[in-house]
């Protein structure tokens, strides 16, 4: 079988892995379309020329600019983690492969074809998606921003600039491929797909008791500082590094302490709760962006408020970051459900029934999304109070910023549990079939 052959009807079997990619490369299109729309256009962006020095107070560039380039920048890195997943699941298949005799360029082709099709598949209809929303965003921003002219414009260059920076994307991504193909040898590319060691933690490793007081210490300074909307970015990013940290290591900590004491009886608990464990401290670099993102991004826009065009932008970053982050954390954790399908086959041979496996599954996943939504809502909900209160914003902010940082995560928790459960089951099917 040729390799171009063998890549399609792997791609189609598989098809539940090339998913979750086809997913997060769809949205990360779309938004980098949207945000180059307010770049290129010449009524929403920041006329304000960027400015240069030679020290930082010197440096000046527009707020909505600066915001529409970090949400490009951060689409890029949704896509760069994508990539980096996917090609975990890829390395059993170029494992295939190598012990087939084919060379090099033969395993990298495999990865190129499939590639290509996805892209394919999901570069139209991220631009189409991509369209509808500038349309729609444009029509809103023009009547905040009282601009007398037509909405439906799309300016030819947001169109030239996603192409050009998803060709500069792909291309590095393709590279970064190849490069992980020629470097590791056959052996390792087996124990990859399985692989079940912690990746290193993205925050610095400090006693637990460091992060509770700063998840403390971020609230207290929130409630009890005098309102000055500018004032609460410091106690922002302290609260957030601080309940971040308390996610990622306080609380897997503790359940690693308590389990050998409280569930070694419950089966359900004891299982579910350690692969939560597991879970949060493999995921720590996406829950920091989460937490940073939801809390301190608040702050930022407020302090915007008379300025309506960096104003509406921030409104607009905010909603569609915090949808970005959670479609990562999604495709994060189905890539988990992935390496432990083959531990629940175990257990279902052990005598576990399908109620009990789907009841640790259930259990799981409405912990990690519930610990990833509360989280940073003890942030996020007395800032908003505070800021209706004191008149720097609507109620009507109020309601977007708390359904963005809550709504989108609630979907991808349904989505992960739907996925987590078949990608599961399906492993428990194939098993028997073959025994």
């Amino acid at each position: 079988m040729g390799t171009i052959k063998f890549a399609l009807k792997m791609l189609v079997k598989d098809a539940h892995k090339s998913f979750s990619f086809l997913v997060t490369e769809f949205f990360a299109i779309m938004t980098s379309f949207m945000f180059f729309n307010i770049i290129e256009n010449e009524f929403l962006r920041d006329n304000t020329a960027a400015t240069s020095g030679t020290s930082m107070q010197d440096i000046s560039v527009p707020i909505a600019t600066m915001l529409a380039l970090i949400i490009i920048m951060f689409s890029c890195y949704m896509l760069f983690n994508a990539n980096n997943l996917y090609l975990t699941h890829k390395t059993k298949d170029i494992a295939i492969l190598e012990m087939s005799g084919s060379t090099f360029m033969s395993s990298t082709s495999y990865l190129f074809v499939q590639f290509i099709v996805m892209s394919l598949i999901a570069g139209p209809l991220g631009m189409l998606a991509g369209t509808g929303g500038a349309l729609v965003a444009n029509k809103y921003m023009y009547q905040y921003l009282s601009i007398n002219s037509n909405s439906n414009f799309i300016p030819f260059n947001a169109y030239r600039d996603t192409l050009l920076l998803l060709g500069v994307v792909f291309f590095m991504m393709f590279m970064l491929d190849a490069g992980y193909i020629h470097r590791h040898d056959l052996q390792y590319l087996l124990s990859q797909e399985h692989s079940n060691e912690v990746d290193i933690a993205a925050m610095y490793r400090v006693h637990d008791i460091i992060y509770l007081i700063m998840a403390a210490g971020g609230l207290a300074l929130i409630v009890t500082t005098p309102f000055e909307s500018g004032q609460y970015l410091p106690p922002c990013f302290l609260g957030a590094v601080g309940v971040t940290g308390c996610i990622n290591q306080v609380i897997p900590n503790l359940i690693d302490k308590l389990k050998g004491r409280l569930w070694i009886d419950r089966k359900i608990r004891l299982i579910s709760f350690s692969n939560l464990a597991f879970s949060l401290r493999r995921s720590s670099m996406l829950i920091l962006i989460h937490g940073l993102t939801t809390i301190t991004m608040i702050a930022i826009i407020v302090t915007q408020r008379y300025n309506p065009r960096e104003y509406v932008t921030g409104i607009l970053a905010y909603m569609v970051v915090t949808l970005m982050i959670a479609v990562s954390i999604m495709y994060k954790y189905i890539a988990e459900a992935h390496m432990r399908k083959t531990f629940f086959f175990n257990l279902y041979k052990l005598g576990f029934t399908p109620h009990q496996i789907d009841r640790i599954v259930f259990l799981e996943v409405i912990c990690y999304y519930v610990l990833l939504i509360i989280s940073p809502l003890i942030y996020v909900i007395p800032l908003v109070v505070l800021f209706v209160m004191n008149d720097a914003a609507t109620k009507l902010f109020a309601s977007v910023m708390l359904s963005s940082a809550i709504i989108p995560s609630m979907i991808m928790g349904v989505v992960t549990y739907i996925a987590y459960k078949r990608i599961v089951f399906d492993k428990i099917k194939e098993g028997m079939h073959r025994e």
